[in-house]
């Protein structure tokens, strides 16, 4: 999804989020100027108006510009349920 499709689907409130449970097991590798962190968590709501609730692996990457870490890129991963 584009940043712009993203936006519409948060001001349209097919997105939205009811609560986000991070586990207390969070990675962080850092690489020069960019890190990765990876981490599990909990999520209850809806995104594009389908249900998203369940748990997911969080992937964030970050670079360190002349304005400070800076969030780039974003992914969440379902996991199987239990």
């Amino acid at each position: 999804m584009t940043k712009e499709q993203r936006l519409a689907n948060i001001k349209s409130g097919a997105t939205a989020l009811d609560s986000i449970k991070e586990d207390e097991n969070l990675a962080v590798r850092v690489y020069q100027n960019s890190a990765v962190t990876t981490n599990r968590v909990t999520i209850k709501g809806q995104y594009g108006g389908q249900s998203v609730s369940g748990q997911y692996r969080s992937t964030l990457v970050w670079v360190k510009s002349s304005v400070g870490w800076q969030l780039v890129s974003n992914q969440l991963t379902a996991l199987p349920a239990k």
